[in-house]
């Protein structure tokens, strides 16, 4: 693979990490 090919890889894998994460602390931490 390429960079061309990695980057947006990189960035939606972060994305998901990201909204997994805050469902999860949402649903943990309701209100706060």
């Amino acid at each position: 693979m390429n960079k061309r090919a990695i980057a947006p890889a990189l960035i939606f894998l972060a994305a998901m990490v990201f909204l997994v994460w805050f469902i999860a602390s949402g649903a943990a931490m309701p209100g706060g």
